[in-house]
């Protein structure tokens, strides 16, 4: 996000993408979250025959840098905005013909998933919109398979950012509130990685 201060209408688009100006903020978060992804994804192992999540899917973005890791397995969008379900499944039509990408309206409380179904799961730019974390982070670990990994990224990490002090549906964390958050949910480790503002943690099941 820009560091002027946001329109309360953007924000709730960013919350929950809806109608024109939604796929407008998923497009231009594509673009913006593509080095900070970059970044991220140095920090975990693909498996390239395996099932993999990508949690709040958003634009599709990183439903394609998923696909392009692993290209002998499937993977699995989740978000609960009906246009960003639409949207990513737009960007990634020609593997969601082939079977390879599944994207699935759902919410991070309560994933449409069976347990152990996933090798993979990440969650990029989306945690500040959970309403109950640790029930999110409960039902994470319900469906990755044991030894799998959780990859949380953000760009922002100062509770107290004023851009967001009127925003009741956003909550800004540390990343080691976040990482004390996996473990106190049963994650056997989380390793919180930094880039100037930046940073990611990654959580072993």
């Amino acid at each position: 996000m820009s560091q002027q201060q946001p329109s309360d209408a953007y924000l709730r688009n960013a919350a929950k993408p809806q109608g024109a100006m939604g796929e407008e903020v998923l497009t231009r978060m594509n673009e913006h979250h593509r080095d900070l992804a970059d970044w991220a994804f140095q920090h975990v192992h693909v498996p390239t025959y395996s099932r993999l999540l990508d949690i709040g899917c958003g634009g599709g973005a990183n439903l394609q840098r998923l696909l392009a890791q692993c290209p002998d397995g499937v993977v699995e969008g989740v978000d609960y905005s009906p246009t960003s379900v639409a949207l990513s499944t737009k960007n990634n039509r020609t593997s969601v013909n082939a079977g390879r990408c599944i994207v699935t309206q759902g919410d991070v409380g309560d994933l449409p998933y069976p347990d152990n179904r996933f090798d993979f799961a990440c969650a990029c730019e989306t945690v500040y919109f959970w309403p109950d974390l640790q029930g999110a982070f409960d039902e994470v670990q319900r469906v990755l398979r044991p030894g799998a990994q959780f990859l949380i990224i953000c760009e922002m990490g100062d509770p107290d950012d004023p851009r967001f002090a009127d925003a009741d549906f956003i909550t800004v964390y540390t990343g080691e509130d976040l990482r004390d958050a996996l473990q106190d949910a049963g994650f056997q480790s989380a390793v919180l990685r930094t880039q100037g503002d930046w940073f990611c943690i990654v959580a072993t099941v």
